[in-house]
């Protein structure tokens, strides 16, 4: 069972809003360990990232995460919001 008051985003939450949740599974149950982030879609190629605690540099980089299918996985602080580096490793 996911604890709802994890945190204050958490409680936020309405029935019906979309969310990805990073959990990790402690014996039977389960904890939200990175966050809990509102999507618009549950096509994680094509979502958009809406809300969630972290910068909004943070937030694009999770999108770029999901739209990418998890290749694009190397992120760095930059100019632009979500930063990432190629699958070579060069800065994009």
């Amino acid at each position: 069972m996911v604890d709802p008051k994890s945190s204050f985003y958490e409680r936020r939450l309405k029935p019906g809003d979309l969310v990805v949740v990073s959990i990790d599974k402690i014996q039977k149950n389960y904890r939200v360990k990175y966050g809990t982030y509102k999507v618009d879609s549950e096509n994680l190629e094509a979502l958009k990232v809406l809300e969630g605690p972290g910068s909004e540099g943070d937030l694009q980089s999770l999108q770029k995460f999901f739209n990418s299918g998890g290749k694009i996985k190397d992120f760095f602080p930059g100019k632009e919001k979500g930063d990432h580096k190629n699958l070579d490793g060069a800065p994009k």
